[in-house]
């Protein structure tokens, strides 16, 4: 098996690779043994472990009571997503440039006149939700 793990890619890219070129009975044991066997296979292992879901013990029992807030960027738009905390409902809204806060206002405003202001805001902390604009709107 050398030349399918010469570049140590681990098991998924080995059996993808191997699927395309070669065959044998017990070819996928052989190659999830050589992978586990290997160090450098698992030193280059995600060091990343998968954090336990987070439960609110103290969730509201009303929706849109509180929501969460998120820009972010995607291939070449920005989305917001703002997400119930009770039915876990998103809304997502998208811009092809970097929304300004006074976009980001008025997007949200328009979610809480269907559905009413929350008690809480939840955000990522961008600069559109750190500004004196963004708080004043929330305050009315």
């Amino acid at each position: 098996m050398p030349g399918l793990h010469a570049s140590h890619p681990g098991i998924v890219c080995m059996k993808q690779r191997a699927s395309q070129t070669v065959y044998w009975s017990g070819l996928t044991g052989d190659i999830e043994d050589t992978v586990r066997g290997c160090q450098i296979c698992q030193e280059r292992l995600p060091a990343q472990q998968n954090k336990p879901m987070w439960i609110d013990e103290n969730k509201d029992e009303e929706r849109f009571e509180e929501v969460s807030l998120e820009l972010f960027e995607s291939g070449r738009k920005f989305y917001l997503v703002l997400i119930d905390q009770y039915t876990g409902y998103p809304f997502i809204h998208g811009w092809d440039r970097c929304p300004t806060t006074k976009k980001v206002i008025k997007t949200v405003q328009l979610i809480f006149a269907m559905f009413g202001r929350p008690s809480r805001c939840r955000s990522n902390g961008g600069p559109q939700f750190k500004s004196k604009e963004w708080s004043e709107s929330l305050s009315h």
